[in-house]
């Protein structure tokens, strides 16, 4: 009997250890076929070119309106500048965060929009102001483009150096891709601005009785350009000078002249009470200011003047 019970202990720590090699096989093949693989995984998608949806020009940025409907840019500042914006949306269907940057040229037609930055005919800005679209389009960005008119920019209404032509706007929109989508189809014409700065005031300082003055001392007015158009001036007094003790100077004893040389009294033009066209020609801006000079003489009487004489002058500015 005890060497049956020892048999049988025998089998079944035998059984056991045999169980426990099947699990750890079963456990070690499970292990085996549950490990993780990397797969990559790939696709292409297609970049489409973006494109300018609308152009607009307006006195403000992100204004999404023409503020020159009637089709001239009519608010050039006499001597200074007038911002103006290109404004509008640009779409991009692979999304607006696929848009790279936006740009615009302002140019006159006739020079093309390859042209180099020129305040007479070329205005460029390289990377516009932009805003995710207000009204949540997520293939929309908004842009403006701030634009910096000189007084002088070329005229293309009557009396300007392109009477027959206009300007035209470009804008440029690329992705990260590379493409491009352009749009130039808005036109403008530039108004004609007649504008001279004119000093206000002429002296000639102490004179003698019976004195006329002389390419010493005559007075030099000096026109400058402050527009786009070339000007003239007219020149009238409406009555003669007075004097606060004793006297007046009749309006045709000051003459003026495009020289200044000596003149006898009488060689040069009169004043008048008549608006007289001097023919001054005060010619378009290009490079540096555009000035030219009218010359001023005056003969007092011989008798009956002292104190200080003054009048008024008128000098109107005309288009040649």
């Amino acid at each position: 009997m005890p060497e049956s019970n020892s048999s049988s202990s025998l089998h079944w720590i035998l059984g056991a250890a045999l169980l426990l090699i099947g699990l750890f096989v079963v456990v070690a093949l499970v292990s085996v076929n549950s490990q993780a693989d990397t797969v990559n995984t790939q696709t292409d998608v297609t970049n489409n070119a973006p494109t300018v949806e609308d152009v607009f020009i307006n006195d403000a940025a992100f204004t999404f309106a023409d503020s020159y409907s009637g089709g001239t840019i009519n608010t050039l500042v006499a001597g200074g500048q007038k911002t103006i914006y290109v404004n509008g949306n640009a779409r991009d269907t692979n999304g607006r965060g696929d848009i790279k940057g936006i740009s615009t040229v302002l140019y006159r037609t006739a020079v093309g929009d390859g042209c180099s930055p020129d305040s007479n005919d070329c205005y460029g800005v390289a990377s516009c102001g932009t805003q995710n679209d207000t009204e949540g389009d997520l293939e929309v960005l908004e842009y403006s483009c701030p634009i910096n008119l000189d007084y002088w920019a070329d005229s293309t209404s009557a009396g300007g150096t392109d009477a027959g032509g206009n300007w035209t706007v470009k804008v440029s929109v690329e992705d990260n891709g590379g493409e491009h989508g352009t749009d130039s189809s808005l036109t403008k014409e530039m108004q004609t601005l007649l504008a001279l700065n004119i000093p206000t005031s002429i002296n000639y300082g102490t004179l003698t009785k019976g004195q006329k003055t002389t390419s010493s001392n005559n007075q030099t007015q000096t026109m400058t350009q402050q527009g786009n158009d070339q000007a003239d001036v007219e020149v009238s007094s409406a009555s003669d000078m007075t004097c606060t003790n004793t006297g007046t100077i009749p309006v045709a004893n000051q003459e003026w002249s495009l020289t200044d040389e000596d003149h006898s009294h009488g060689s040069m033009t009169d004043l008048s009470g008549s608006a007289t066209d001097t023919n001054l020609a005060v010619g378009y801006k290009t490079a540096g200011d555009v000035t030219v000079d009218l010359y001023w003489n005056i003969e007092l009487p011989a008798q009956d003047i002292s104190g200080t004489c003054t009048g008024t002058t008128t000098v109107t500015a005309i288009a040649a």
